[in-house]
């Protein structure tokens, strides 16, 4: 049976590229068309869609009503431009405003000042009006604080950081690991 459908397939050309019989595939979801291309029939004539643009007659109220929009459009369009250009200006100008306030009135010209000129005729004093002489004596600053130092006995240098458990100060990492060990040894002696 096998052989009888092979040769009957040959003879009505149904065979594959591997010389194996067609298998039938699913013609259902095939449109008349793919059909009847897949089969190599055509009985009749098939419909075919135009495929070029179809010029469409317009009346006279049509036709105008597509150039008050076209004209619309261009009129939109220019004035996008026109918005686009005074923004561009306004920005760049705005740029160099901002420049020249930098460069002319800065906040410490605003503050008076004392000038001290050495010049080969002569040394100036300036002083601003309102300012008296003798000038008022600002208060003296407060000495700086000492250093503060290592936490760990027996280490005298100048403390760097403080001890993130513990908040001792320390200078070094192996200082870090004292503090530790000697804490853990206070924490075990006060627990028992």
């Amino acid at each position: 049976d096998e052989e009888k459908q092979w040769l009957d397939a040959l003879e009505a050309g149904e065979l594959d590229d591997y010389g194996d019989i067609k298998k039938n595939a699913n013609t259902k979801p095939l449109t008349t068309r793919q059909k009847a291309l897949l089969h190599g029939q055509q009985e009749n004539e098939l419909l075919q869609l135009p495929s070029g643009y179809k010029n469409v007659e317009l009346t006279e109220e049509q036709l105008q009503r597509r150039q008050v929009r076209a004209k619309k459009r261009r009129i939109q369009a220019q004035e996008k431009r026109e918005k686009d250009k005074k923004q561009t200006l306004d920005r760049l100008l705005k740029k160099q405003d901002s420049r020249a306030r930098k460069g002319r009135g800065s906040k410490r010209s605003n503050i008076p000042r004392v000038r001290y000129l050495l010049k080969s005729g002569g040394n100036t004093i300036s002083i601003p009006q309102g300012f008296q002489l003798p000038f008022t004596p600002q208060p003296p600053r407060l000495p700086p604080k000492p250093p503060v130092k290592c936490g760990v006995k027996g280490c005298n240098n100048v403390k760097k950081y403080n001890c993130s458990k513990t908040d001792v100060p320390l200078c070094s990492l192996t200082c870090y690991k004292k503090n530790l060990i000697h804490s853990q040894s206070q924490t075990a002696t006060s627990v028992t």
